[in-house]
């Protein structure tokens, strides 16, 4: 499978640790898809500041493509949260930094998109305007918990496996999104609910996987790991494993993620001066 992340990078400061981590939603796609056994791509901004270059080096180790991304003037995207008991708050962010430029394709950039197998979006990843231009690879959307009706139908149009963040939601609330989501057009919706397991609507059924518990080091990533997984294995052709079996096995991978700090380790230290 070859892969490509659309969408942000973040570098999340830990201001309890002073430690930064990167990360980013399109980012850890890449970065789990590619420890999963694919040929992971980001395309994103990348700013001019020292996180930038955090970020890049990062990447160049983890064996990610970068070569479709921009570097721009200004901030690179970052985060500041804190951990409690292992689950991560947010307490600041920048909005992307230079992500609020918009992601600038032209059409060699999206000749190479074009020829992977599998492109994530996600709602933070200011770049939806592209997902007309995709032909040939399918594509999976992580709305995360910030969606509402009217960005679902947007998109509806060009998804194929549909992502939801609802560990608020009850078990009627979830089916009832799951409901609403596949009449609207998508036939795969992917609802995640923490320690109370996923659902996917695999286009014929609702199946549902209890969460592999752990007591976490860092839930940061957590869904992300979820959605990579569960993602690169139902639209690998050379895979022929089941629905539920993706499920549980995406379970105790996430489990294996949030044991690590940060999205998947790699941290600094972080100074003032690092923005």
């Amino acid at each position: 499978m070859k892969v490509v992340g659309i969408g942000d990078n973040v570098i999340d400061i830990y201001c309890d640790q002073k430690v930064m981590y990167v990360g980013g939603n399109a980012l850890n796609f890449c970065v789990f898809s590619e420890e999963v056994g694919s040929s992971s791509s980001f395309v994103g901004n990348f700013g001019n500041d020292e996180l930038s270059k955090f970020a890049i080096s990062t990447l160049k180790k983890l064996n990610i493509d970068i070569s479709h991304s921009k570097r721009l003037e200004g901030e690179n995207g970052y985060s500041k949260v804190n951990l409690n008991n292992g689950d991560r708050e947010f307490i600041y962010s920048n909005r992307g930094g230079v992500l609020k430029n918009k992601i600038l394709l032209e059409q060699d950039d999206l000749d190479f998109i074009n020829r992977n197998d599998l492109v994530h979006f996600n709602i933070n990843g200011n770049s939806d305007d592209y997902l007309k231009y995709i032909n040939g690879p399918k594509i999976v959307y992580d709305f995360s918990d910030l969606f509402d009706e009217s960005i679902i139908k947007k998109n509806a149009p060009y998804i194929d496996l549909a992502c939801f963040s609802c560990p608020k939601y009850s078990e009627k609330e979830m089916f009832d999104l799951i409901d609403k989501v596949k009449k609207i057009g998508i036939e795969r919706v992917l609802c995640t609910s923490g320690a109370k397991g996923a659902w996917i609507n695999d286009g014929n059924r609702v199946i549902h996987v209890p969460a592999h518990i752990v007591s976490p080091i860092d839930t940061m990533g957590a869904g992300d790991s979820f959605i990579a997984y569960v993602s690169n294995n139902i639209f690998d052709k050379d895979k022929s494993k089941t629905i539920k079996d993706i499920l549980t096995e995406a379970s105790y991978y996430s489990s294996k993620q949030v044991m690590r700090n940060g999205s998947f380790g790699y941290g600094r230290r972080f100074f003032e001066g690092d923005i």
